[in-house]
């Protein structure tokens, strides 16, 4: 293969590049960040630990909460304590699936506005076009 040629594949992965690069990705991205939280849940029933508790791990894997009290353990309980997981909300892949379909709303509304209005134009055009007697 010569220097310079575009394969298939390196089309492909530019391609990807554009499209992953949307005008709104940085103000999506900005957004998510403001937005992301950590949960954390006890395993054995999803019970939500209240984020006026303040839970925090220590260095050996306990789950603390404001006054230093062991909630549970993060991971595989070895302890005889609660196994608690810790979940990032909301989950990325779903925020910018979000993203990108009010994207692709904005730009259907953005399209058909444009229609209409082209088609008013022709419409205007043909009325000034007949004769009138």
């Amino acid at each position: 293969m010569r220097a310079g040629r575009v394969t298939q594949a390196g089309a492909l992965k530019v391609l990807s590049i554009y499209i992953n690069e949307l005008p709104t990705t940085i103000v999506w991205e900005s957004g998510y960040e403001s937005l992301e939280h950590k949960v954390y849940k006890y395993r054995d029933n999803g019970e939500v630990i209240s984020s006026s508790l303040e839970p925090h791990r220590d260095p050996q894997g306990n789950v603390l909460d404001k006054d230093g009290n062991v909630l549970g353990v993060h991971g595989v309980n070895g302890n005889n304590l609660r196994s608690i997981g810790v979940y990032t909300v909301p989950k990325a892949g779903t925020y910018y699936v979000v993203g990108e379909l009010l994207w692709a709303m904005l730009l259907g509304y953005l399209g058909g506005k444009f229609v209409l209005g082209f088609r008013r134009f022709q419409d205007n055009q043909e009325t000034e076009a007949k004769p009138t007697e």
